[in-house]
C-alpha cells in the first residue's frame, strides 16, 4: 500500500498546492502525519511517496521510499499543464545526488508539461547545491571568507556572507526561471535574489508563469 507523507515546511511555503495535491493523493491512497510524529506501523510491500529529502531521511530505514515524481510519472491520467516550450533552469538537490530515478522522473515530467529544460553544469549525480543547508562555493574569495568560519553551518553565517554565496551560485543560471524540487534549495535561490518556482506549484498551475 502506498501512504503519502506530506511535507511540513512545502505546506508553510506553498499551501494552495500542498491543499491541491493532499486532495489528489488523498483518494489514492492514505495521507499520513509528520513524518516524526507519525505512528504508522508499516506492512512488508508498504511504500511511502514523499516530497521532502528530509522526509526521505526520517522513514528509509523503515519503508521503502518513493517519490512523488516517479508516482506521477508513470500516472497516465494525470492532467499536465502546457508552459508552451518556456525555457528554464533546473536545479537538482545535493541531497538527491544518489537518487537518479528522481531526475529521470523530473525530467519527463517537465517535458510532459511542455517545458525546455536548461541544465547546469553540477547537477543531478553532480549536485552541489541545497540552499544555506549546502553550498560548494567557486571563487577564492568566497572560500578564503568561509576559512574564518570552521565548521560554522552556512545557515549560521552573518546575513552578508549567506547572501554573497547564494548571489555566486545563482550567476550560474540564464533563465529567468529556476526549477526546484526542494525548499531549501527555492529558499537559498530567493536569499540570492533568483526566481525560484517549486515543481509542484507548476504542476498544480500555482504560479506566475502563463501557461494553458
Amino acid at each position: 500500500m502506498y501512504r503519502y507523507f506530506p511535507s511540513c515546511n512545502f505546506n508553510i511555503a506553498s499551501p494552495k498546492s500542498s491543499k491541491a495535491l493532499r486532495m489528489f493523493l488523498k483518494e489514492r491512497m492514505p495521507v499520513a502525519g509528520c513524518c516524526r510524529f507519525d505512528k504508522t506501523v508499516f506492512e512488508k510491500n508498504d511504500k511511502a511517496i514523499i516530497v521532502c529529502q528530509a522526509c526521505r531521511d526520517v522513514l528509509s530505514d523503515k519503508v521503502d521510499i518513493v517519490s512523488l515524481y516517479e508516482y506521477l510519472d508513470l500516472d497516465d491520467s494525470f492532467e499536465w499543464p502546457n508552459y508552451q516550450g518556456i525555457k528554464m533552469n533546473l536545479q537538482d538537490c545535493f541531497r538527491d545526488r544518489n537518487y537518479p530515478k528522481v531526475h529521470e522522473a523530473v525530467r519527463h515530467i517537465l517535458n510532459k508539461m511542455h517545458i525546455e529544460v536548461v541544465e547546469i553544469e553540477h547537477n543531478q549525480g553532480q549536485a552541489d547545491f541545497c540552499g544555506t543547508l549546502h553550498y560548494e562555493p567557486k571563487s577564492d574569495a568566497l572560500k578564503e571568507v568561509l576559512k574564518a568560519y570552521p565548521n560554522v553551518k552556512i545557515s549560521k553565517l552573518p546575513i552578508e556572507i549567506q547572501e554573497a554565496l547564494m548571489q555566486e551560485h545563482i550567476a550560474l543560471y540564464e533563465c529567468e526561471y529556476v526549477i526546484v524540487d526542494c525548499n531549501r534549495c527555492k529558499k537559498g535561490i530567493e536569499l540570492g535574489g533568483g526566481k525560484a518556482v517549486h515543481l509542484i506549484d507548476l504542476i498544480f498551475g500555482n504560479t506566475d508563469i502563463t501557461y494553458k
